[in-house]
């Protein structure tokens, strides 16, 4: 017995020792080993940073490094290698790799002859890679594609994310506020883009060079400052006597005017907010929201539509009545968050690469979204409301999931009698592979700052659960709310 114990241990130790195989089209060569085939073999290195949580990588491996034109390809032109950003520090330090993947493609001698970066699929790959070493890199290509179409977002943006990787940062911010400022005005479709993405990137320029920030913090001043203005002169015609509504072609064009106005401000008004919640500000946008509504009636409306890109921080505030005061049915939400899911789940179904990883991650945003709707319910007092909206998530999906997102969100609001009656629930109405899933209220013993206070939000005694799936959240899954861009702004532009 103990011989065959000794055998099983050196055979594991042997395994052990024995280095994983990379896959065509990369080898299991150090960062060196790869310059010296390469300069042996007269080739070039191409590197694949990638980290394991990256979406886009995963999408890289699944479809085109399994690409035989790719594995050709770098069979005759490339030694390739595999870095794992977040294990190979030092490596990724050198090529200042912020972004991901980035392909990094090198001369022997180590010097950078191009960068790539986000996903691409075969035939893109194989067109920048060629392109780079005729001598186009992809900065060049970039910079003929926004003088040929000036007023094209993509390739402005694209541009501008080339020059900040090569850290030409003046240059860059100023394609990249291009796009913010100008570029929805001649690609209306990409502002889904422009209030995500972009603002993303300018924040991470902002990183390194500390004028992107300052630029958007004074345009978040003045649309603040506009928006403000526009409610101080309202107040004050209002104090003269109504002006009598018009009718005919005038008053159809001062409706026209008006209603001018009020899209521009909602406009300015959220991007406002949106510049704040990217910046990490959420004092800033609570404090903006706050002047709003010391303006009362007059703002309410405005305040209703900057309340889907306000929900979390408010949320995370505690603002639970505010939200309510303002925002829509926490109800009708979900309902609209299941027929969103229900309508963008068959996109997924016929993208047969990234089809599944892509509703996974929905179903997961469309979980915690009404997840944080019953977080609302239960800390406003709703505690009918709640019990309907934990119903809508368990009918939506019973996992380990859906209860560990409500648990959570109970223990936020306060609620630690309610965490405790679903982790109950949950030990009663799951699988057993599911139950240890679940995560516990005394878990989240920390989440909360007040432990029993005065405003700990617990249902009534009438009021408690009178069937087991009958309290949950409740909230319709908005992109906008979670600050990721939706399926389908994600499905037409996915490079970005």
């Amino acid at each position: 017995m103990f011989h065959k114990s000794m055998n099983f241990v050196f055979f594991a130790v042997v395994l052990s020792a024995i280095p994983c195989l990379a896959e065509p089209p990369f080898q299991d060569l150090t960062y060196d080993a790869a310059l010296k085939a390469a300069a042996k073999d007269e080739k070039i290195v191409v590197i694949d940073f990638y980290t394991t949580w990256c979406g886009p990588c995963k999408m890289l491996d699944k479809t085109t490094w399994k690409d035989k034109d790719v594995i050709a390809w770098f069979k005759d032109k490339a030694v390739g290698l595999k870095i794992d950003a977040e294990k190979e520090k030092a490596l990724a330090k050198k090529f200042k790799i912020n972004s991901y993947p980035t392909i990094i493609l090198l001369k022997p001698d180590g010097n950078e002859i191009d960068r790539l970066t986000g996903y691409r699929d075969a035939e893109q790959f194989l067109a920048d890679a060629n392109a780079a070493l005729s001598g186009k890199d992809s900065l060049s290509r970039a910079k003929t594609a926004a003088e040929e179409s000036p007023t094209d977002f993509k390739a402005r943006m694209t541009y501008g994310r080339e020059l900040a990787q090569r850290g030409r940062n003046k240059e860059a911010l100023k394609e990249l506020l291009w796009c913010f400022d100008e570029g929805e005005k001649h690609n209306p479709s990409y502002s889904g883009v422009r209030i995500s993405f972009l603002l993303g990137d300018i924040v991470r320029l902002g990183g390194n060079y500390p004028p992107a920030l300052e630029a958007l913090r004074e345009r978040r001043k003045q649309n603040e400052k506009h928006v403000l203005a526009h409610f101080d002169k309202s107040s004050a015609a209002g104090k003269g006597k109504a002006a009598k509504k018009k009718k005919g072609a005038i008053g159809r064009f001062l409706e026209d005017v008006r209603s001018a106005e009020s899209d521009e401000l909602r406009e300015r008004a959220c991007d406002a907010v949106y510049i704040s919640n990217n910046l990490g500000e959420s004092d800033r946008a609570i404090g903006f929201y706050d002047k709003l509504r010391a303006i009362g009636e007059d703002a309410k409306p405005l305040r209703a539509r900057m309340m889907f890109i306000l929900f979390d921080t408010l949320a995370d505030a505690r603002r639970y009545k505010d939200i309510m005061a303002d925002g829509g049915d926490p109800l009708e939400e979900i309902d609209q968050a299941i027929a969103m899911w229900n309508m963008e789940k068959t996109l997924y179904k016929k993208d047969k690469v990234r089809g599944k990883e892509m509703e996974a991650m929905r179903r997961g945003y469309t979980i915690q979204s009404i997840a944080r709707n019953y977080e609302v319910l239960v800390g406003a007092g709703e505690f009918d409301d709640a019990d309907k909206a934990a119903k809508k998530l368990l009918e939506f999906e019973k996992s380990a999931q859906s209860y560990s997102a409500l648990i959570k969100c109970a223990r936020r609001a306060r609620s630690l009698e309610l965490a405790e009656e679903l982790a109950r629930e949950a030990q009663r109405n799951l699988p057993e592979d599911e139950r240890d899933k679940v995560i516990t209220a005394e878990e989240l013993a920390g989440d909360s700052d007040e432990e029993d206070s005065p405003d700990n939000r617990s249902p009534p005694t009438k009021n408690r659960l009178q069937c087991p799936g009958n309290r949950r959240q409740a909230a319709p899954i908005n992109w906008r709310q979670t600050n990721e861009p939706s399926a389908t702004a994600t499905a037409a532009h996915p490079n970005l």
